[in-house]
């Protein structure tokens, strides 16, 4: 009886360990497809789940054997030459145009393409979900951005090409996930692009894309464009998408790098904090162990104390985020 009770006690921990594991994003490499009828303007149509947001983007698959030099299969296909990262399928989308003329740098009217889709659940409050996916630049990329970015949220959007979006709304919003601000090169390799979120506990649609206005848009030229009436962008595959739930803000180890110090624990009346010097704007946020969130406080110093009056004696979650990024999250007690 006590060995049943065991495997029973041991199968469901198991089975909620694989539950917290499950990635909610349905179809993450592309690879279920409605049909192979694939061009360049059938996106929805061809690929299930995902679904257009603005523009055209793009799906790629094994099953396209067209040779008609307009083809959306794999390996070769209309923007170059790439395998999967996993599977038989990815994605592709423009993150930046520059309009006609290389040398003019015209703005291209803040023109990109957006993917999205409905997540398998509705992200939880105060839960740290592990985001990772590939990308890899195309061959016909003239120019080339950081990779695209992830933003969350609590309703599905479609942004009609004749009314480009208001950027500003996302750029500046805490739903948006940039994991990383590396612009990237390589035509040949697959990068992968991963780092934590920590939920609102809203969001149930996921959006990939650029949603950086052309000012705020890091890029570099890539080569020259020989014809000046062709568009100049930056074009990426992208592959094996995955949102996870990870943790919870209050029960996670301490994940602070040496480089991030927040001391003393015990902490009185103040705790002192030392971040990296790129590190000059980023956000203090304070959990109770239950994941309550009991105070918010801005960092606008890389080296300075941060008074805690307001916190009883007790154990405390610091989270510092960059942005959205959670970049050091530390135990501290408090005990006067």
């Amino acid at each position: 009886m006590l060995l049943k009770i065991k495997y029973t006690a041991f199968a469901l921990l198991f089975f909620i360990s694989l539950k917290a594991q499950e990635n909610l994003v349905l179809n993450p490499s592309f690879e279920d497809l409605n049909n192979c009828a694939i061009t360049n303007d059938n996106f929805d149509e061809s690929i299930s789940n995902w679904f257009t947001v603005i523009r055209s983007p793009d799906v790629y698959n094994i099953c396209d054997t067209s040779s008609d030099g307009f083809n959306f299969s794999i390996p070769i296909n209309i923007a170059g030459f790439q395998y999967p990262q996993s599977g038989n399928g990815y994605s592709g989308l423009y993150t930046f145009i520059l309009s006609y003329g290389f040398q003019s740098s015209e703005i291209g009217g803040n023109k990109r393409e957006w993917i999205g889709i409905k997540l398998l659940d509705t992200l939880k409050q105060n839960a740290i979900y592990c985001i990772s996916y590939f990308v890899s630049l195309a061959d016909t990329s003239f120019i080339t951005t950081i990779p695209p970015q992830v933003y969350f949220s609590t309703d599905s959007v479609f942004i009609p090409t004749s009314q480009p979006p208001n950027l500003q709304d996302y750029q500046n919003n805490n739903h948006l996930a940039v994991l990383s601000n590396d612009i990237v090169y390589d035509t040949i390799n697959w990068t992968k692009v991963s780092g934590e979120y920590v939920a609102k506990g809203d969001e149930c649609y996921l959006y990939i894309g650029n949603f950086f206005d052309y000012l705020n848009t890091s890029w570099d030229t890539i080569r020259s464009n020989p014809d000046l009436n062709d568009f100049i962008v930056a074009y990426f595959y992208i592959d094996s998408i995955s949102v996870v739930k990870c943790g919870m803000v209050g029960i996670n180890e301490n994940i602070t790098s040496d480089k991030i110090k927040i001391y003393p624990s015990p902490a009185q009346d103040f705790v002192s904090l030392e971040l990296p010097k790129n590190y000059n704007k980023v956000q203090l946020n304070i959990y109770n162990l239950t994941g309550q969130l009991i105070s918010q406080k801005q960092i606008s110093q890389p080296n300075q104390q941060i008074p805690i009056a307001e916190l009883g004696n007790g154990m405390y979650i610091f989270v510092i985020q960059n942005g959205y990024k959670v970049i050091g999250r530390q135990r501290v007690v408090v005990a006067r």
